[in-house]
């Protein structure tokens, strides 16, 4: 059974560390443990929170690390950004919180299986 998993921008963040930080060792390791056997997919809100990493080179070796994983992605969604604000709300979250929620709700419109961060 295939799995749907929908990867955060925390975990690609990782994936620019500093080449032996275990950190990023365990996160590919894991990225690529999913990759070859489950799909994973991810938002435009990704790619808009990755763009805004300080360092032109980091924000494109970032964007670069994502696509090579070949992930599917998710159709901008307006159910995902209502869901986000009423996540907001009901959890009196303040609004620097959105993107989480945001991630949050397409993981859900999505159908997947699991949000990982």
């Amino acid at each position: 059974m295939t799995r749907t998993y929908y990867f955060d921008t925390s975990v690609w963040s990782r994936l620019v560390d500093p080449p032996r930080s275990a950190k990023r060792r365990l996160t590919e390791g894991f990225v690529g443990a999913v990759q070859s056997r489950d799909r994973i997919v991810v938002s435009l809100a990704v790619f808009a929170e990755l763009a805004q990493t300080p360092g032109g080179k980091k924000a494109e070796e970032l964007a670069r690390r994502v696509w090579a994983t070949r992930p599917m992605l998710l159709p901008s969604m307006p159910e995902a950004r209502r869901m986000a604000l009423a996540l907001l709300a009901a959890g009196r979250w303040r609004e620097n919180r959105f993107a989480d929620m945001l991630h949050v709700a397409y993981t859900l419109c999505a159908g997947a299986d699991a949000l990982v961060t």
